[in-house]
């Protein structure tokens, strides 16, 4: 019974940051260029892009979009538009593709 009550306490912890992540994902928006894709060691390993927005470098953890590092290269533009769960990264020869929030 001890078991039972432990596993329901983790699926609800897990399932209310996800609900958080979601919304603050919701709520933001940005139009870039990714300068640098890098493995965050001491972040568990994630997978993240650097982005020049304006004069400002913002970091998008690229382990949310599945797919999106594996496609993105340096130089690529990159964007996120508020009220959504993707982003899109624009191609230099003009391609690009969606990434939708996997968590």
């Amino acid at each position: 019974m001890k078991n039972l009550k432990l596993i329901f306490f983790i699926a609800l912890f897990l399932f209310s940051c996800n609900a958080i992540n979601r919304k603050n994902i919701m709520q933001y928006e940005y139009e870039g260029i990714i300068i640098n894709k890098y493995q965050d060691i001491p972040n568990h390993n994630s997978y993240c892009f650097s982005v020049k927005v304006g004069s400002e470098k913002i970091t998008e953890l690229a382990d949310l979009y599945h797919g999106s590092f594996e496609y993105a290269d340096v130089g690529d533009s990159i964007s996120k538009v508020k009220g959504e769960f993707r982003i899109t990264i624009f191609k230099k020869n003009g391609e690009y593709k969606s990434f939708h929030y996997s968590y």
